[in-house]
């Protein structure tokens, strides 16, 4: 379900900016084409943890992506991982002190 470069990127992008359109997810994420971001999306929908819904104003057509009730329920674990990733960064760099320190 999370296996794929962006996925977890895609949910933390509208965990912390809320909805979120095409183009601004191709912004965020820096250097993924169109056609992964597609599909990450596309596979996101088909598992029910990301919605998409189209409006139109006038000629206009947009398209946004939200997280749906299931992927609310991510939010938790997906703010514990962040969590456990600034801590182990962190802990990388103490010891890549304490190492240049003391050669």
């Amino acid at each position: 379900m999370f296996s794929g470069k962006h996925k977890l990127m895609i949910l933390w992008i509208l965990i912390n900016d809320g909805d979120q359109g095409f183009a601004a997810l191709m912004n965020k994420l820096n250097g993924v084409s169109k056609k992964v971001l597609s599909n990450q999306l596309k596979e996101l929908i088909d598992d029910q943890i990301v919605n998409k819904s189209e409006t139109i104003t006038g000629n206009t057509k947009r398209t946004a992506y939200s997280l749906t009730e299931i992927g609310l329920t991510l939010v938790p674990i997906i703010n514990m991982l962040n969590d456990w990733g600034k801590d182990r960064l962190a802990q990388v760099e103490i010891t890549q002190k304490f190492n240049q320190v003391n050669q």
